[in-house]
């Protein structure tokens, strides 16, 4: 079985790019939301716009807060309770997605977050496992109960 952790001091996280991937080969459209864009003056609300029309960059860029882009499984929202129904967060993904492996396998470092440096680690079938971590580097622990 695989498992993908993080294996620095910072955190998982995926990358623009290895969100939009993860996305197409799930089969689910997410759309980017950047804090920078589409900033109405008059009441200050901003809209989820299509990755694909309007591309992210793939890190900050100067002006940039690291924390500005967002996720969502509709488009064209403002702002709201509405933005939380539709909310995607990577950090939601299952480490043993077979997308999620696939996704950092074949991207690399492409795929990793702002504080990420991902690993694909391959554990034997059946084990009961689970990932523990110190200040975001992570390990994968069997687990074991007893009693």
């Amino acid at each position: 079985m695989k498992i993908v952790i993080n294996t620095c001091f910072g955190g998982f996280g995926l990358s623009n790019e290895g969100i939009m991937h993860y996305a197409k080969l799930k089969g689910i459209e997410v759309y980017a939301y950047n804090d920078d864009i589409d900033n109405d003056d008059d009441n200050r609300s901003k809209s989820l716009v299509d990755y694909n029309k309007r591309p992210l960059k793939p890190g900050p860029g100067p002006s940039e807060s690291l924390f500005s882009t967002h996720y969502a499984t509709k488009p064209n929202l403002k702002i709201s309770s509405d933005l939380n129904k539709c909310y995607f967060d990577a950090s939601s993904i299952p480490r043993d997605d077979p997308f999620l492996v696939q996704t950092v396998e074949e991207l690399g470092e492409q795929s990793y977050g702002t504080f990420a440096n991902l690993e694909v680690v391959d554990i034997p079938d059946g084990v009961e496992w689970e990932i523990e971590e110190h200040d975001g580097n992570e390990h994968i622990a069997e687990y074991q109960t007893w009693g």
